[in-house]
């Protein structure tokens, strides 16, 4: 009977074809790793901060593990992209995503910014460094973001209002 025929072929096939996509994926995470690949994926991040957020970022290094969902920024500056004024320096950002929010709806489990700088300034314009409202016309563009846990360490904060002269 040729259907028990086949049933026996993808039966003995079975294991085969287990251990080529197992193989397959961790070819693709070790590729997905690398330094090419790591660059690809910062640029795109900055590229949508710009984009979505107003927001332009530099940051010197990034490094993610995709088991753990772990990421981990070195030498992060953000500022608005009118603004010549960062309004974030940070030594170092970490942040762990949850794996329910692959799936589901965006969280964060924990934010780590060490040592960070805030600062805010308002020029003399009245202006200040922060980015805008950002959106489309159907609404923000970001309502919620949950966060499980943020931790702060060593930090220091920074207002300047030019039009007033305080410091």
């Amino acid at each position: 009977d040729a259907m028990r025929f086949l049933r026996s072929g993808l039966r003995a096939r079975l294991p085969i074809l287990a251990i080529a996509l197992a193989a397959i994926t961790l070819v693709l995470l070790v590729v997905a790793h690398t330094p090419p690949v790591r660059a690809r994926v910062q640029r795109a991040a900055i590229a949508w901060l710009r984009a979505h957020a107003g927001i332009t970022a530099s940051v010197d290094e990034l490094s993610y593990d995709l088991l753990r969902l772990d990421v981990s920024l070195q030498g992060v500056r953000l500022s608005a992209v009118d603004s010549p004024t960062p309004f974030l320096i940070a030594r170092r950002v970490r942040i762990d995503i949850p794996w329910s929010a692959v799936f589901g709806a965006p969280r964060l489990q924990t934010i780590e910014l060490d040592e960070p700088v805030v600062s805010i300034v308002r020029g003399t314009s009245g202006l200040s460094n922060l980015p805008g409202p950002t959106g489309t016309a159907d609404g923000p563009l970001v309502t919620r973001l949950p966060i499980g846990r943020l931790q702060v360490n060593r930090a220091r904060l920074t207002y300047e209002d030019e039009a007033n002269g305080v410091r």
